[in-house]
């Protein structure tokens, strides 16, 4: 029997090694099980700092990818990165113009944004069935991000007006939070023929396993916070890490890893306020790496820049679950990361706003509350059996191919 076809559209993929890649790289092969799997997407690398593993995924090398030329551009540059999202935008449209049939089943992720107009356009004259995978929403992440000044301004209200009509043009979506699919009915409004799924991201319980302190050589004096991922402008991370050059609780000690727009600004606060010995900047790393740097630490922050409620659910979260640390979480009350550990009882959840309070908490910090029994061990405890049992691969994975 002759499987339905379903192209999975995408500006990164395999062998990208970005976060966005990796996850849709692993549900295209679970989807394979059921159609006849094409990729849509654009070259093979875009950021020199995912550094690609050695490894060869045969499954995903098998698959038949249509790939997209674009032009190298720094895309910490806003410029140059708006330059080529326009560019990539148009050719994975003209390329699925080529490519896709009616009949066809699409599964987009929100990525480049521009894309969602010219598929909805798309849809409509091909008459396919397509599923938009949410991963952030545009245009209200500009605000948070500080592209665009407040929601009163005018090119905003043309870009919302322009994509909320867009997002409506879709009837099936999936969203990676609670807070998401709430901001989602909204701009979509509110209809009940919309289908709005919560999927979460998954953490690999298989290569990443937990260490105690001893085992991932964290030094005996110093308490470690650990920030492992993108240094954008969504994350809130430079605020944090102004937060903690007001600490005077010496024994902490943070370490970033990862790349991003505002690394050289991050660097440049460090420099000048003299606080290498207290947050060291150690670079990106590679995937099979995961495991050791998602353990070198005692606490394990997620941040979301103030106003990102509904607009991003970090993918790091998952991961950090699977390595048994607790997480330290900075960002919107009720967001889908603050439900998700006050909840189960997994950390400690703080608005950014609540400056005095992080600086409370951190001063309090003592080496003496992560001794074998303490509440710090049983929230690790706690965090790993969620993630066995609730956000596994193979069970984020099957509710997809029930989905789709």
């Amino acid at each position: 029997m002759t499987k339905k076809r379903l192209w999975i559209i995408s500006e990164l993929f395999y062998p990208e090694q970005s976060s966005t890649s990796y996850i849709l790289g692993e549900i295209a092969k679970k989807l394979e099980l059921k159609y006849d799997v094409r990729i849509i997407a654009g070259p093979k690398i875009y950021d020199k700092n995912n550094i690609v593993s050695n490894s060869i995924d045969s499954k995903l090398e098998d698959l038949k990818i249509y790939r997209v030329w674009a032009p190298k551009l720094n895309k910490n540059k806003l410029v140059q990165r708006a330059f080529r999202l326009i560019w990539i935008s148009f050719g994975l449209f003209i390329k699925s113009g080529f490519k896709v049939k009616s009949g066809d089943r699409l599964l987009f992720v929100t990525n480049p944004n521009l894309l969602i107009i010219l598929l909805a356009w798309l849809k409509k004259v091909k008459k396919i069935s397509v599923v938009l995978l949410v991963h952030d929403v545009f245009p209200e992440n500009t605000i948070p991000t500080h592209f665009i000044s407040s929601s009163h301004n005018l090119k905003y209200k043309l870009f919302k007006k322009i994509f909320d009509h867009a997002y409506s043009a879709f009837e099936e979506f999936i969203v990676l939070g609670r807070d998401m699919k709430s901001i989602l009915e909204n701009k979509t409004g509110n209809s009940g023929s919309k289908k709005i799924y919560v999927i979460e991201n998954w953490g690999d319980t298989i290569r990443i396993q937990p260490k105690s302190r001893i085992q991932a050589c964290l030094p005996v004096d110093k308490i470690v916070l650990n920030y492992a991922g993108n240094i954008g402008r969504c994350q809130g991370l430079m605020e944090f890490v102004n937060i903690i050059s007001k600490v005077n609780n010496k024994n902490i000690l943070l370490n970033i890893y990862g790349s991003g727009a505002i690394e050289d600004q991050i660097r440049q606060f460090i420099v000048k306020n003299k606080l290498e010995k207290r947050i060291k900047l150690l670079g990106p790393y590679k995937r099979e790496d995961q495991n050791d740097v998602l353990n070198d630490c005692d606490l394990a922050i997620v941040s979301l820049e103030k106003g990102m409620y509904g607009l991003g659910v970090p993918s790091k979260t998952y991961n950090i679950l699977a390595a048994g640390k607790p997480i330290l979480y900075f960002g919107d009350p009720n967001s889908e990361i603050d439900l998700l550990v006050r909840n189960e009882n997994i950390g400690f959840s703080f608005s950014l706003d609540q400056e005095q309070y992080i600086i409370d908490f951190l001063e309090k910090l003592s080496l003496d509350d992560f001794d074998d029994f303490d509440d710090f061990l049983l929230m690790g405890k706690r965090a790993r059996n969620l993630v066995e049992n609730k956000y596994s691969k193979k069970e984020i994975l099957n509710r997809f191919y029930d989905i789709i």
